[in-house]
């Protein structure tokens, strides 16, 4: 699993990182790299290991193991606003529309068995009916609210 260390007001991912890691799953979680690419790093214990990164935003060290994307079934996606077809609303630096793009390449859903889950988390305030889009955003599958699950977002 895909894990994002919530900021600001985004929905709280430290329950979802610690439950992932007591049931014996592997706990990736984003790094940002030069370039605007965000890594995959494995986490054991994100008390500890968790770094300053970009924007404040702790992140693993660079020398935490690093995943690659076909490792990952389910990615834990973060946002400021979802609409109902599954688009979203970042802070601006495109970092998860890349990150997804790169997971759903042909190169990386040849490796894999079946395609991975991305996932929103938001607040049931944070939903919209319709964001603008540009031709790089990337749609999650799903979007989960305390009030529900918003199911295939990403197939209409």
């Amino acid at each position: 699993m895909l894990a994002y260390v919530s900021f600001r007001r985004e929905v709280d991912t430290w329950e979802i990182m610690f439950a992932a890691l007591g049931e014996g799953r592997t706990l990736a979680l984003p790094r940002v790299e030069p370039g605007g690419r965000l890594s995959l790093r494995a986490v054991r214990d994100p008390l500890h290991e968790l770094v300053p990164g970009a924007f404040g935003i702790p992140e693993p060290a660079p020398s935490s193991p690093l995943l690659e994307p076909e490792a990952v079934d389910l990615v834990l996606v973060p946002g400021v606003a979802f609409d109902r077809r599954g688009y979203r609303l970042g802070y601006g630096g495109g970092y998860y529309d890349r990150l997804l793009a790169d997971m759903r390449s042909p190169a990386v859903t040849a490796r894999r068995s079946s395609p991975a889950v991305a996932a929103g988390l938001a607040y049931d305030f944070q939903i919209v009916d319709e964001l603008p889009v540009g031709p790089h955003d990337q749609r999650v599958d799903l979007v989960l609210t305390e009030r529900g699950v918003l199911a295939g977002a990403s197939s209409g």
